[in-house]
């Protein structure tokens, strides 16, 4: 939620775009130092990575208003800058880096934007790969694991396991360990299953 705006007499705490590409680059660029090195890492966006959509700074579906701090091209250049500095610093540690990001509520043409950004300002490093399928859903399979991921704000977290088998037939079969990952569920309780042959 990138450009979300909040006062802190109002919330309990001040938050605007500069302390969120401060905060969350500082946080991934120590996420990315602590991981093992490996030959193969992925950079997902899980969704909602723009608060707002739009100029008009209100969600498309119910017109809720939403408190921006910034103008719409403002926000995307940030989030452009910090999946950069995310990318970068994951090609400092691992040998191979996909990139993909997945489109949620808050910015369902905003994540196009940063993909194709991403897909052309990485075009020359042949060691980063940006997905840039247009479905809803990510897929990757490493040896005898399936991973999957969605915003979840289209189809439910549970429901998963059968779009997946359904979609990765072939890999479904040749895999033993499945995991999918939701992200649009905001609030404190967490919910984790292992219906359908999958962990969600």
């Amino acid at each position: 939620h990138l450009g979300m705006f909040a006062w802190g007499k109002e919330v309990g705490e001040n938050w605007d775009l500069k302390l969120a590409e401060d905060l969350i680059g500082r946080t991934v660029e120590d996420i990315v130092a602590r991981s093992p090195a490996s030959r193969h890492a992925v950079v997902l966006s899980g969704g909602d990575l723009l608060h707002a959509d739009n100029k008009e700074n209100r969600t498309d579906k119910s017109g809720h208003a939403l408190d921006v701090d910034g103008r719409y091209q403002k926000v995307l250049m940030a989030a452009n800058r910090l999946m950069v500095q995310a990318t970068d610093a994951a090609l400092r540690r691992h040998e191979l880096v996909t990139v993909r990001v997945l489109p949620g509520n808050h910015d369902d043409r905003s994540s196009t934007a940063v993909a194709y950004f991403l897909h052309a300002w990485y075009r020359n490093e042949p060691r980063v790969t940006v997905d840039i399928d247009p479905s809803d859903y990510w897929w990757h399979r490493f040896g005898l694991v399936l991973l999957g991921a969605t915003h979840g704000h289209k189809v439910k977290l549970g429901k998963m396991p059968q779009i997946m088998a359904t979609r990765r037939a072939e890999d479904w079969g040749a895999t033993k360990f499945r995991y999918v990952h939701g992200f649009h569920v905001h609030h404190t309780e967490k919910t984790a299953t292992e219906g359908g042959g999958c962990i969600c």
